[in-house]
């Protein structure tokens, strides 16, 4: 016999009826994007805008719009302001286009980033590699 604790003393569903367990399925519309290159507006900015939602299930759009954006010349901008949920999957892609950027020589720069992405670029340890302790040296 193993002499192993168990994870968990007790049962998380435990108080949970069996038709609240069994739910509502509930369909979630596919997003027509996520990432709204304004680069493409009236404007003509060169800014790639993040919309509220940088997470695994946002991945595969992101990286679509993000390879489209790779083959630049001179600068980029990044406007991370309106992000509001952020992983860690949405941080490394995030930081291979960075990095991608910069390896081709587009310098790159934040016109803003929201405290929950400042954050978790920091606890993931990509905030130097984001370019964002660049930001704030613009602020200073």
């Amino acid at each position: 016999m193993s002499n192993k604790k168990p994870v968990m003393s007790h049962d998380p569903l435990a108080g949970i009826e069996e038709e609240e367990a069994a739910g509502e399925v509930v369909v979630v519309p596919e997003r027509s994007h996520v990432l709204n290159d304004a680069s493409t507006s009236a404007d003509d900015s060169g800014v790639l805008v993040l919309e509220s939602s940088l997470t695994i299930a946002d991945v595969s759009t992101y990286l679509e719009t993000l390879q489209s954006s790779v083959d630049l010349v001179g600068a980029k901008q990044i406007d991370g302001r309106d992000v509001d949920i952020v992983d860690g999957a949405g941080l490394q892609l995030l930081a291979a286009f960075v990095k991608d950027l910069i390896g081709k020589t587009v310098e790159v720069s934040w016109v803003g980033a929201s405290d929950n992405l400042v954050r978790a670029a920091r606890q993931f340890g990509v905030y130097n590699a984001l370019g964002l302790d660049r930001m704030d040296d613009e602020a200073a």
